[in-house]
Formats: structure tokens, sequence, C-alpha cells
């Protein structure tokens, strides 16, 4: 606990986007987004990160740029679920199948869920990253940056 209260995520941010740089073209779209949301992160003091995954691929690397903010990873499928739990500061949540497809809805009750574990308050700010069709050339990522309300 005491190696994570001085880890420096600033830096660590910083020299991510540096490899990344360094690595020029060979370096995936993925990975430069997730170093980007981090940085956004930092930035405005997001208390927690909730990616959508289908596979666990962005959660991995999201994970790998060691932010600050605690990874809510929420996922239909129960093994993608378990091997997330794995990786350090991602936690795991299996979302209804009925609600994969209902953005809104979907991250309604991953909040919800959120606040009741005491992941989040209603004072927290919670950024959002959702990605579909993982892993492809024409993988789709969206994220955004929410307040979370009392309900």
């Amino acid at each position: 606990m005491e190696a994570e209260r001085i880890y420096d995520h600033k830096q660590a941010c910083a020299n991510a986007k540096l490899d990344n740089q360094e690595m020029g073209k060979s370096v995936c779209m993925a990975e430069i987004l997730c170093s980007n949301a981090c940085e956004l992160a930092l930035e405005n003091k997001v208390a927690m990160m909730v990616v959508i995954t289908e596979s666990g691929h962005i959660a991995r690397m999201m994970a790998r740029q060691r932010p600050q903010a605690t990874i809510l990873a929420c996922c239909v499928q129960s093994n993608v679920v378990r091997q997330v739990n794995a990786i350090r500061g991602v936690i795991g949540y299996k979302v209804p199948a009925h609600l994969k497809n209902h953005g809104e809805k979907l991250i309604a009750l991953v909040l919800k869920v959120a606040r009741e574990q005491g992941l989040c308050s209603p004072d927290h700010k919670v950024m959002v990253f959702k990605c579909t069709r993982e892993g492809e050339a024409n993988m789709d990522v969206q994220f955004k940056i929410l307040e979370v309300g009392q309900e």
C-alpha cells in the first residue's frame, strides 16, 4: 500500500507516452488511446475507470498504463471477468447479457453497483471507456468522463 501511495502516476503516464512515440507506427491505436485516457483521468482527478470490454484486452492495456484510478472491467462473459480479476488494479464485474447493447442502462447499473460497493461516491468523477470489436482493425473505442450522481 505504501508503494502505491508514493508511485508517481504522472511520470509513469509520461513514460508510457514516450514509449509509444519511440515505437512509432508499430504501436497499436488502442495503446495510444489507453495512454491518452489515463492522462485525461489524471488531469481530471477521475476516481474510477469503467472499461466495458468483450475480451478483457482493453482492460489489460489500461492496467499496463498503471493509472491511479481503479479499473472496473465489465464484461458479459464469466471467464473474462475471472481473468481480469487477476490483473493489478482491475476489478472484474459480470454484466447481465440483456444489457450488453444498452449503453446508458448498462452504465447506470455499473455506477449503481460501484457506489454500493464503495468504489466511488456521488462527488467522484468516473471515466467510461467502451470498446467494441476488440483486436480488429476497425475497432471502435469511445470514452467519456461522467460525474457520479446520487441515483
